[in-house]
């Protein structure tokens, strides 16, 4: 139960009476319900959970796990083939070490998959009966349905998403930066090529396991947030502005993890 005592902040939509409706009174809480045929109970119902928040908050409990394995992390000196000094994770600490990779695989695909899901969801209930898409080799029209299908997450996050909400594009600002930065490591934690996890003989070029262990998993959830955010510049849905609050809390009492 969250502070305002409305039920799990990932619930889709919720809201209050406003005055007193049957036997229910006012200030009484309100959820969109889902119900469907059940082959075990005939007909079965529940709250209609945000599916952005779900996944949003596989991201946030991922990211949590995986920086917490990193100071468990132990080490020994190593001398690299052309003779340069460094270390190597211990033989020991290679089981945590892989349960620390598992989790940043996570975290990073469910960022991403919570804006997309978010964008769908926008395009399904709001968008119009035609959605003019703008395209360097021609304009294209497309229904709600082939939106959700065929658009890349830039043009529903670029062109969509702005125009049916009323804000401005959140390409070339900060959130888009994130944005761009998360993207480029779901695509290459999705679509895994052998040099994503083996370096061979280019030391100097960073693997997708290295991108784990330089950066903080944290910022995988933060960068979704800050992407889903800019399209409500003045009041955050509930779920979103309860996952914000998450992420801003745990970096507040156990900042910035050392590695």
């Amino acid at each position: 139960m969250t502070s305002d005592k409305l039920g799990d902040w990932r619930i889709e939509s919720v809201s209050q009476l406003a005055q007193n409706y049957g036997s229910a009174s006012a200030g009484s809480p309100i959820w969109l319900l889902s119900l469907a045929k059940h082959r075990k109970h005939g007909y079965l119902s529940f709250i209609t959970p945000s599916a952005a928040a779900l996944c949003l908050n596989i991201a946030i409990e991922a990211a949590k796990r995986s920086e917490a394995i990193k100071p468990s992390l132990s080490f020994c000196p190593m001398v690299t083939p052309d003779g340069k000094k460094g270390m190597q994770v211990t033989h020991d600490s290679v089981g945590n070490l892989y349960q620390f990779f598992e989790q940043s695989m996570t975290s990073v695909i469910m960022s991403f998959q919570a804006i997309e899901v978010f964008a769908n969801s926008i395009i399904g209930r709001k968008a119009p009966n035609n959605i003019l898409i703008k395209r360097k080799r021609g304009d294209k029209n497309v229904t709600p349905g082939e939106a959700e299908r065929e658009l890349s997450t830039e043009e529903k996050l670029g062109q969509v998403l702005p125009k049916i909400l009323a804000v401005s594009s959140p390409r070339g600002n900060r959130a888009w930066q994130a944005f761009k930065m998360l993207k480029q490591a779901r695509d290459a934690t999705v679509h895994l090529k052998s040099h994503d996890v083996y370096t061979r003989n280019n030391i100097d070029r960073e693997s997708l396991f290295f991108y784990y262990l330089n950066y903080d998993a944290r910022q995988s959830p933060v960068a979704a947030i800050k992407v889903m955010s800019h399209f409500y510049p003045k009041v955050l849905p509930r779920w979103l502005s309860h996952a914000k609050d998450l992420v801003d809390h745990d970096f507040r009492s156990r900042g910035p993890t050392a590695f």
